[in-house]
């Protein structure tokens, strides 16, 4: 067994493990070599518990028995039984005691024994722990990246996007995604304006065809009044006449 102090596990390991969304409260955070590979262990309320990724649900044998720590997205109470997204075919106990004031699209960290039962697996909850909020993940995501760093930004919307696959409140992840996309293209945009910078524009307008499906938004780009100016030192390969030939492709 090797324990490592949170700190020094973020260094070695790298931004995903530390990210916003793998944060709690935890009393350390440390390592153990699991069927070959580095996994990661949480000590909280005087127990260690294993972090699961949801891949490991497809390996009940090996989840049997095992205290555990996984995140879920709460759904809601059927009967007296806590619902999540993701974890569809687990039951989680605790029922409204622990559960009833619990709402739906909340982010939690479940702590407890996992079990194999001829009905399923069986996740025995002896603590839940909040954990951070989309849109606090999102705003982690968002911090590091510089506001002119188009390029990165769109790779955080890329991320956003990915993540509605998986998260029950699929529209908040997808309107977020088109929130920082059109984020990049105003500022891209008005980067273009004030450097007369004929290749960004066009990049912005691409972006708003491509990534939001905009023509409309890439037409009210090339619309814009210096884009359509021919001026004598004007030497770039995409001056106005590129302008004007992608708002034709436009419509």
């Amino acid at each position: 067994m090797k324990s490592t102090p949170l700190l020094v596990l973020c260094l070695l390991a790298g931004a995903p493990l530390c990210a916003a969304e793998d944060t709690g409260p935890w009393d350390a955070v440390w390592t153990m070599t699991l069927r070959g590979e580095e996994r990661s262990y949480v000590d909280y309320g005087g127990n260690s518990y294993l972090r699961l990724r949801h891949s490991d649900f497809a390996h009940p044998d090996f989840l049997d028995n095992k205290d555990v720590a996984v995140k879920a997205k709460f759904n809601r109470i059927a009967g007296k039984r806590p619902l999540f997204y993701s974890l569809e075919d687990v039951r989680v106990t605790g029922g409204t005691a622990m559960w009833g004031t619990t709402t739906n699209g909340d982010n939690y960290w479940i702590l407890g024994t996992i079990e194999r039962t001829d009905d399923g697996l069986v996740l025995n909850a002896a603590h839940k722990v909040e954990a951070p909020s989309d849109a606090s993940i999102i705003e982690a995501r968002l911090a590091d990246v510089p506001a002119d760093d188009f390029d990165a930004r769109l790779a955080v919307a890329a991320w956003v996007r990915e993540q509605a696959e998986d998260k029950g409140n699929t529209t908040f992840w997808l309107d977020t995604a088109r929130t920082i996309i059109r984020d990049v293209i105003a500022r891209a945009a008005s980067q273009a304006a004030a450097s007369k910078d004929f290749n960004l524009l066009l990049t912005a307008m691409g972006w708003a065809v491509e990534r939001l499906d905009a023509p409309d938004l890439a037409a009210e780009l090339g619309s814009a009044a210096w884009a359509r100016e021919k001026t004598a030192d004007n030497d770039s390969e995409k001056g106005p006449a590129d302008i004007e030939a992608m708002m034709s492709r436009l419509g």
